[in-house]
Parts: C-alpha cells; sequence; structure tokens
C-alpha cells in the first residue's frame, strides 16, 4: 500500500570488545526509531471505521529492537556463542489497528576450525519462542509467525 511520506528518526549504538585475552568477544547494539506516516491522502477502511493514515506509524517498525552477542574461545579450534534479540513492539498494517507483540529470542551455536575446515552447529529459537516475525501485504490479521526452534550443521572450506 502506497502510504504517501513517512519520515524516521532514531538513533543506533554498538559496542564491540575482546575480552579475557582476546578469547571472550562480545557485542551489544541498540536501535531507536520514531517513524511517522506524514503526510497521506489515504483513508482505510477497517470494520465499521474509516482510519486516516496521516499521523500513524508505518508498518512492521519497531520503536526499539536490541540484540546482545558473544563467543568464546575454549581453545583447540572450538569456539561457543549465543545471541538474544529483542525486538519491540510493532504494528501489523499502516492502520495501527493491529499489534505484533514485542519479542526476544535466543540462539546458540558451537564451532569448530582446523586449518581451512569449519564446522558449526547452531540453535536458532533455543527456547521454541512463539512469536510473530512479520505481516503481509499491509493487511491487518495476515502475520507471518516466526520459525520454531531449528537446528543447523554447516561445513565451510576455504581454498
Amino acid at each position: 500500500m502506497n502510504v504517501g511520506t513517512q519520515r524516521t528518526r532514531g538513533v543506533e549504538l554498538g559496542l564491540a570488545a575482546s575480552l579475557l585475552e582476546r578469547r571472550l568477544d562480545p557485542y551489544a547494539g541498540y536501535a531507536y526509531l520514531n517513524a511517522e506516516i506524514t503526510r497521506s491522502n489515504n483513508v482505510v477502511a477497517y470494520g465499521s471505521q474509516r482510519i486516516p493514515l496521516q499521523g500513524k506509524v508505518p508498518a512492521l517498525t519497531p520503536r526499539d529492537s536490541a540484540s546482545l552477542f558473544a563467543e568464546y574461545d575454549l581453545g583447540g579450534g572450538w569456539r561457543v556463542g549465543g545471541l538474544a534479540q529483542h525486538v519491540g513492539l510493532r504494528y501489523a498494517a499502516p492502520t495501527n489497528a493491529s499489534v505484533l507483540p514485542a519479542y526476544t529470542r535466543f540462539d546458540a551455536h558451537v564451532r569448530y576450525a582446523n586449518g581451512p575446515w569449519k564446522v558449526r552447529f547452531r540453535v536458532e529459537n533455543l527456547f521454541d519462542k512463539r512469536y510473530y516475525a512479520s505481516a503481509h501485504g499491509g493487511v491487518d490479521g495476515f502475520n507471518t509467525p516466526g520459525a520454531p526452534r531449528t537446528y543447523g550443521v554447516s561445513v565451510d572450506y576455504q581454498f
């Protein structure tokens, strides 16, 4: 849906470090967005209501999002790591009539490197959190659930 003109203002912060004699590598990030549809002639029918879009928050735009990642070197080519990712409340459509709740998801991995070979085992959505990842077509009610707990293995060879 073409909503007209929108403005997004915000700030993004990131911090990376190398700790414990370069064995622990943490990263933290945070984003704050203040988004608004500033000009729109569109009025959307929602049930018996007619909702003007001007002044609403654009769809799928969380005010707050944050992530925390860390990886630890166990030695001998082994590393373990994890990711915590938070996405704040978002509206499913530009009408702002339907809300996608905030969620926090956790991932973890173990990897081994030996010469040109790397093997990685990962678990995404470690605690099998139920959440909505997105919405489709700017229409309320067509929300996409996030993936359940997922396991994966990758093997890389560099030459």
